[in-house]
């Protein structure tokens, strides 16, 4: 395994032996911190890269997948162009099967095959420097896909083929009920859990061409339950990340 990792590595990068590729991460959603040295030596180091798919695992069930380590490097990349001194603060690495099902159920703009589940792609941002600087250097890179989601305040960046997009409506990610329409309760909390350990504005209500039922759903302003909606027929539930 590490002559295999040495190998890549080397392939990818011809990089010189007293080269170290170090990053540090803290996690908007569990607040854990990580700083870890993964390549060094020629070679990447499978212990470090073990510790990362750890930290990256899906926050919502705990379930594990490798991280490409070219994902890794971009933002190696990225923090060295950019000279940042803070960690990158992660809102979404990997994303299992059952969670982006999930995402597709309850939310908008969710790829079905989205390359979170593959631990291709990360969702982020850094405290010293500008969201747009951030867009701007992961494009210069050209080394995949990048999502500007000025409003989420992150940068999506993937190692997928070479590409950009931006979040289609301002200011606002739009949450929807599921297909098969749960109880109020369930739905409650669903909703809930899903905002768990995110910042958000209060809620807005939105027009939907077609009719829903009123849902009870739980608004939450900056990590603290505030208020609840009950929301009408035609109407649904629009929330503004920070």
């Amino acid at each position: 395994m590490k002559m295999l990792l040495m190998l890549i590595g080397l392939g990818m990068s011809n990089a010189p032996l007293d080269e170290r590729r170090e990053l540090s991460f803290y996690h908007t959603h569990t607040g854990k911190t990580l700083a870890v040295t993964y390549f060094h030596d020629g070679a990447y180091d499978s212990a470090a890269l073990e510790n990362i798919d750890d930290y990256l695992k899906d926050f919502h069930n705990g379930a594990r997948h490798r991280i490409d380590p070219a994902l890794l490097d971009v933002l190696h990349d990225i923090k060295v162009k950019t000279r940042t001194r803070a960690p990158f603060e992660v809102i979404s690495a990997y994303r299992s099967p059952q969670t982006n099902q999930w995402l597709l159920d309850t939310t908008t703009g969710v790829a079905e095959g989205s390359m979170h589940l593959q631990g291709q792609a990360i969702d982020i941002r850094l405290r010293d420097v500008e969201l747009e600087e951030l867009r701007n250097v992961a494009l210069q890179l050209k080394r995949g896909g990048v999502g500007f989601y000025p409003d989420s305040q992150f940068v999506h960046v993937d190692t997928g083929r070479v590409r950009f997009w931006q979040s289609r409506i301002s200011g606002q990610s739009v949450f929807r009920p599921p297909r098969q329409m749960a109880p109020d309760t369930v739905w409650r909390l669903q909703f809930e859990a899903l905002m768990q350990g995110r910042q958000f504005h209060p809620g807005v209500l939105e027009q939907r061409r077609k009719p829903l039922h009123g849902v009870l759903l739980a608004v939450h302003y900056k990590g603290t339950l505030r208020r609840r909606l009950r929301v009408p027929a035609q109407q649904l539930v629009a929330i503004r990340m920070r």
